[in-house]
């Protein structure tokens, strides 16, 4: 694929799924009358009547494919389209001597069934593809931008995205005001910035977490700051107006498409100003005690011992992390901040203290770096109320200093050195919105790369370091859901509130962060679930299956069980040689970090069938 031919791949790959999924839509109306459904659930009957082409998936999946699929992915999703088009392709992928589009609703069924158990990797991650991305757009599209149009499906999940919120946009907008100053740190169109009379004292590559506070630092002692960041600069208007998916498109790494080499897990990275802590839960942990040890036993970072809780308690102050505005309940444990007037209750935070409790087990309060949050539940869109304090915030008071200047949608190439080793700038290339590229060199009398786990080693690599650790060992913290069903009482409203509250309230913090005395275990949380989110994670079986499990989302709980993983050399993120590579990582559990996965789904299942659960499964197929 060449960036001549990518156009025609793509519209190839556009019409193909259109016909694949038109011919579909017949068959899939027959599900009401399958099902027999009584006639005052008419509304439940058009949603088990949807198909794809309802939605427009085609034409969505299309531009997905586009923007964030790599060029070989792109081609092998063409090259089944036309083989499934053949009766020889459908006898080869397991629907029979016939087209796919010309096959029963089960014949298809029993192929997908057979592509997500296939013992030919290159159909189960097919598989993992279609069904992610698929399943998503489903619930997720068509965007708001649209002309307007609401997803269908939205009606049946009794849901309501914060943009169409009443007062969203207002108080977005007085929130935003104190961006001003960030703005004008920004070099203006047309693509120029003019050479510094004199080299920046430091560039940061990265405005997360790690660069966002070396910016605030370096900027508050005088020195003159370039940051340089991939993504694109967002204020609290621009938050208020998404979509769970607008937010993925714009502000996630890759669209939040971005999975390992075997489809087999989404990683969720931020790619905006601002970094994770613009789109993440709020959630703001320190380092635990029992790692910070072993950090220094195994690597000798003694100074972990000495400095690192000054520094916590700066960064705290900071970021104004707390514990007076997140969940309350009276069972939780050592929750000793006043609480928020204003805090809205979550029944999935509910849950998991009335699980832990019922098992003597500690459930705690999630401190969470916010102020005057209004509980929207929509943490992962951007914070539209300015609530969340995130880097985007800290940057805004270092802009105020007059020494920062932030450069938004560039990507840096490599680190420029002397013949000594000493780095002396970047060399990137910044994109405007129109498309146009311009390729620029910032000079500096120091560099600090902050681009995140799956960036920075990439970076480093096209800057011709050579070491053989080098984006090797890479840890995800891999993530396993499980689901429960409640049913509500008679005077009981059913809605457990997966998309309001607190996002990310209470967890769970006993011997499971220890599961065998190593110091690596599971930690049951509870995040905020919308219906892009819920696509991704609910199994598919069937579309029956699929439709009756997210039909009771209402009724959902779901926690998560955040594991801490051992990893290995061959968990990594390649090098790439141009700076338009798509990342490609490597990642795959270890035998212990199976076993640590297993037994947090299997604590989760017992918190949730504690908390009063009818129905229970894991989200994860495996």
């Amino acid at each position: 694929v060449t960036p001549a031919t990518s156009p025609l791949l793509d519209s190839l790959v556009k019409r193909e799924l259109q016909e694949a999924t038109f011919e579909a839509s017949a068959l899939q109306r027959q599900m009401p009358q399958l099902l027999r459904l009584p006639s005052e659930s008419a509304e439940m009957a058009r949603f088990f009547a949807r198909s794809a082409s309802d939605v427009d998936v085609a034409r969505h999946f299309a531009i997905a494919t586009q923007r964030h699929g790599k060029p070989a992915d792109r081609v092998a999703l063409r090259v089944v389209l036309r083989l499934l088009d053949t009766r020889l392709g459908g006898w080869l992928f397991g629907a029979g001597f016939i087209r796919f589009k010309d096959a029963t609703f089960a014949a298809r069924h029993r192929m997908l069934e057979r592509w997500a158990a296939s013992p030919l990797p290159v159909l189960r991650q097919l598989f993992q593809s279609l069904k992610r991305l698929g399943c998503s757009l489903f619930l997720g599209a068509p965007f708001p931008d649209d002309g307007g149009v609401r997803n269908p499906n939205w009606d049946i999940l009794d849901y309501t995205p914060r943009c169409e919120a009443a007062g969203t946009q207002r108080r977005a907008a007085l929130a935003e005001m104190e961006d001003d100053a960030l703005k004008a740190c920004v070099p203006r169109e047309p693509l120029r910035v003019p050479p510094a009379p004199k080299p920046y004292d430091v560039v940061i590559v990265g405005s997360g977490a790690g660069g966002g506070v070396a910016a605030s630092v370096l900027t508050q002692k005088g020195f003159r700051v370039a940051v340089v960041e991939k993504g694109q600069h967002f204020g609290e208007t621009n938050f208020a107006q998404w979509s769970e998916m607008q937010a993925f498109e714009n502000a996630f790494e890759d669209g939040g498409l971005l999975t390992n080499g075997d489809k087999s897990i989404s990683v969720m990275a931020g790619s905006c100003v601002g970094g994770g802590t613009t789109i993440n839960w709020s959630a703001s942990f320190r380092l635990p005690p029992h790692v910070r040890r072993e950090w220094i036993r195994n690597f000798g970072i003694d100074w972990l011992a000495e400095d690192l809780d000054a520094s916590f308690a700066e960064v705290s102050k900071m970021m104004n992390i707390n514990t007076a505005e997140t969940h309350r309940h009276e069972k939780l444990h050592g929750c000793t901040d006043s609480p928020s007037l204003d805090h809205a209750v979550n029944k999935n935070n509910d849950f998991l203290v009335e699980g832990a409790y019922s098992l003597g087990m500690k459930c705690r309060a999630v401190p969470r770096n916010v102020k005057g949050c209004v509980d929207c539940g929509s943490c992962n869109f951007g914070c539209a109320y300015g609530a969340k304090q995130g880097t985007l915030k800290i940057l805004r008071d270092a802009a105020r200093t007059g020494l920062l200047t932030l450069i938004p949608n560039t990507t840096v190439d490599a680190v420029q050195r002397d013949r000594t080793g000493r780095a002396t700038g970047v060399k990137c290339v910044r994109e405007a919105d129109g498309g146009a590229r311009e390729s620029l060199f910032l000079s500096a009398h120091a560099v600090i790369i902050a681009a995140g786990s799956i960036n920075t080693p990439k970076i480093l690599a096209r800057s011709g370091l050579r070491h053989s650790s080098l984006g090797r060992n890479l840890s995800l913290h891999p993530v396993a859901c499980v689901v429960g069903v409640f049913e509500g009482g008679a005077s009981e409203a059913e809605d457990t509130g997966l998309d309001h509250g607190v996002s990310m309230g209470t967890y769970v913090c006993d011997g499971n962060v220890d599961f065998d005395g190593t110091g690596y275990g599971v930690v049951p949380e509870t995040p905020p679930v919308h219906p892009l989110l819920l696509a991704i994670g609910m199994p598919w079986k069937s579309a029956l299956l699929f439709k009756a499990a997210v039909g009771m989302y209402r009724r959902c709980g779901l926690f998560i069980g955040i594991a801490r993983d051992h990893s290995s050399p061959s968990n990594r993120i390649k090098a790439s040689r141009r700076v338009d590579d798509k990342t490609e990582l490597e990642y795959a559990l270890t035998s212990q970090d199976e076993q640590i996965v297993l037994e947090g789904i299997k604590l989760n299942m017992r918190l949730m069938r504690a908390a009063g659960a009818r129905v229970l499964f894991p989200v994860n197929r495996k």
